[in-house]
């Protein structure tokens, strides 16, 4: 039987052996910037405060997995944040490999006091 991509991703990514690969995936997931009491300012995943967000409404694809950095990113590169992407808004553009687990990721942040939002690379 052959694995889908997102099986050997689930098995793969962070695994610290090589050859190394690289995954790139796009979903509707957002974060949100909020203040705590202590007056620090934190970023989380919309799951954590709207419920059954990842059963209801979390949607996302697994584009490919690739064999450089450069083949990865130049994939990456090639989607927008906001831009329509078959039934959803992507607003997550992750890059993961065997080596590290996440390598990069941009996302669209909600600062749920102003109500803007702005997109953030690490």
């Amino acid at each position: 039987m052959k694995k889908t991509i997102e099986e050997k991703a689930s098995k793969m990514v962070g695994d610290g052996k090589t050859p190394n690969r690289y995954w790139v995936s796009v979903s509707n997931d957002y974060n949100y910037v909020h203040k705590e009491d202590d007056g620090v300012s934190y970023i989380d995943y919309i799951g954590d405060i709207i419920e059954d967000w990842q059963k209801d409404y979390s949607k996302g694809k697994m584009i490919g997995m690739f064999n450089s950095e450069k083949e990865a990113f130049e994939c990456a590169d090639s989607f927008f944040i906001g831009e329509k992407f078959e039934d959803f808004t992507i607003n997550r553009i992750t890059i993961e490999d065997r080596l590290q687990g996440q390598v990069r990721e941009t996302v669209l942040i909600l600062d749920v006091e102003t109500g803007k939002t702005f997109v953030d690379t690490w």
